[in-house]
């Protein structure tokens, strides 16, 4: 009785190849599928044109994607609904914490995950925007 081990991989554009050596080694079978196999498959996608900020300058990116989250969520917020809020700060309530990072992330098409100060960044432009828009 044993086990046996297939391993599947995508063919390097260069290089001897992407797996680690070991891996490889403990393999009872390699299949390399290549470009040609693959493009019935999946296709390559750029990334859209108007994106926040840049990759040079993620914290700025943060901002402008937080701002944003912010000014979608005082649209459909309640009038009370932002009083609330505001009455509570600095803390952001869990589920919307949730969603303003969730954003952000979608945004810059970056973790921030472990990267405490991009999620301080982010809050603060949220805070920034939501007490810009409640003097209104």
């Amino acid at each position: 009785m044993g086990l046996r081990v297939t391993l599947i991989g995508i063919e390097p554009s260069a290089g001897e190849g992407n797996q680690s050596r070991e891996l490889r080694y403990e393999a009872d079978k390699i299949i390399r599928l290549d470009k040609a196999q693959l493009s019935g498959f999946l296709s390559g996608r750029q990334a859209p044109p108007d994106r926040a900020g840049t990759s040079d300058d993620p914290t700025s990116a943060v901002a402008v994607a937080a701002a944003d989250y912010a000014e979608q969520w005082i649209n459909r917020a309640t009038r009370a609904e932002v009083d609330a809020l505001i009455a509570a700060r600095p803390v952001i309530p869990r589920h919307l914490d949730a969603s303003l990072l969730a954003h952000v992330e979608s945004k810059i098409d970056r973790s921030l995950r472990e990267q405490e100060p991009l999620r301080h960044a982010a809050r603060g432009a949220f805070w920034d925007r939501i007490t810009a828009g409640s003097a209104n």
